[in-house]
C-alpha cells in the first residue's frame, strides 16, 4: 500500500502550506534549543558585492538566556528577494532574537521562528526567562502544531503499520456499521510517546481541536501533558485501526531539529478505507 505523508496540522485536509505559511515554534521550546535568547539592537549593516546577502551586527540591551553573554553578535543574512517569504532587517532596529548554530555559525530567522522586530516590550519572553527554573519539559505534551513541520523530527514506528492493518483491507464495514460513509472508513488516532519513545497513550482523536491544539499554561505557552477521554462509543473501524496501533509499543524519540533535546511528543495518524485498501496518513 502507498504510504502518503502528509503534514499534520488543526484539519488533515490543509496541506500544501508554503514556507511562509508555516506556524511558529513553541516559544519555551525554541528558548530551549537557541544557544541565545536576546533583545539587541542593529548598530551596523553592510551588503556583500554581488547585493546577495548582506551582514550586521547588533548590539545585546538584554539577555533572556543564561550562558554566555557577549556585547555584539554577527550574523550574515540573504537578502529580500521581494517574494512573500522575503524579510529583512533593518539598521537601527530593535528585535528579540532566537539565535541557534548551523554549520559552525551563528544564525537567526524570522520566518517560522519567534524572532522579530520589537515594537514594544516583550513580555512572554522576559516572563519565560524568569520562571524558566520551574520549567519540565516531561509536564507537557508537544506536536506538531508546536512548530512547523521542520521544527521536529519524526516519530518513525517500531512496526510497519501498513503491514498492521492490512488484514483488514477486505472487512467490509459498509455492511457493519449503521452511519454515513464518511463516518464508518475513517479513523483517527493520537498516539503519545515520551521522550525515550516509549508509548504512553493510544486513543481515537475526535476532532476536537482540544485534544490536540489547548489551553496552554499561563507562563511558558504550553499544554500540560493530559489524558485523553473517549466520550462515546467506537464504531468498529475505529476499533480495528486503534487495535492495531496499540501494538506498536514504541517511536523514535522524537527531537528538536538540530538539536540532541528529545519531547514529550503527541503523534496524530488518519486512516480511510477505500475499496480493499486502507489509506494511512500521519505526520512524516
Amino acid at each position: 500500500m502507498k504510504l502518503i505523508i502528509l503534514l499534520i496540522t488543526t484539519l488533515f485536509y490543509l496541506q500544501n502550506l508554503s514556507a511562509c505559511e508555516c506556524n511558529n515554534p513553541n516559544v519555551a521550546l525554541e528558548y530551549l534549543s537557541a544557544k541565545y535568547v536576546f533583545k539587541g539592537k542593529v548598530i551596523s549593516k553592510e551588503y556583500s558585492e554581488d547585493k546577495l546577502t548582506y551582514s550586521v551586527i547588533l548590539e545585546v540591551l538584554e539577555h533572556y538566556k543564561e550562558g554566555e553573554e557577549p556585547k555584539n553578535l554577527h550574523y550574515k543574512l540573504p537578502v529580500n528577494d521581494g517574494s512573500s517569504c522575503g524579510w529583512e532587517i533593518g539598521l537601527g532596529q530593535t528585535w528579540l532574537i532566537f539565535s541557534t548554530v548551523r554549520n559552525g555559525r551563528d544564525v537567526f530567522s524570522q520566518l517560522c521562528s519567534n524572532s522579530r522586530f520589537l515594537k514594544r516590550p516583550d513580555i512572554e519572553i522576559k516572563r519565560i526567562s524568569e520562571n524558566w527554573d520551574q520549567f519540565d519539559i516531561d509536564d507537557y505534551i508537544f506536536s506538531d502544531l508546536d512548530g512547523h513541520w521542520t521544527f521536529f523530527t519524526p516519530a518513525y514506528p517500531e512496526k510497519n503499520i501498513d503491514s498492521l492493518i492490512q488484514k483488514y483491507y477486505t472487512k467490509d464495514y459498509s455492511q457493519i456499521e449503521k452511519a454515513p460513509s464518511y463516518r464508518w472508513n475513517r479513523a483517527h488516532i493520537l498516539v503519545d510517546i515520551d521522550r525515550k519513545g516509549k508509548v504512553k497513550q493510544v486513543a481515537v482523536y475526535e476532532g476536537s481541536s482540544e485534544q490536540i491544539r489547548y489551553k496552554p499554561d499561563s507562563i511558558f505557552r504550553a499544554q500540560k501533558y493530559h489524558k485523553v477521554k473517549q466520550t462515546r462509543d467506537l464504531l468498529v473501524f475505529e476499533k480495528d485501526m486503534l487495535r492495531a496501533v496499540k501494538k506498536i509499543r514504541s517511536y523514535t524519540p522524537v527531537k528538536i531539529e538540530n538539536t540532541e533535546i528529545t519531547v514529550p511528543y503527541r503523534q496524530v495518524m488518519q486512516f480511510e478505507k477505500s475499496n480493499d485498501t486502507i489509506y494511512s496518513h500521519y505526520s512524516r
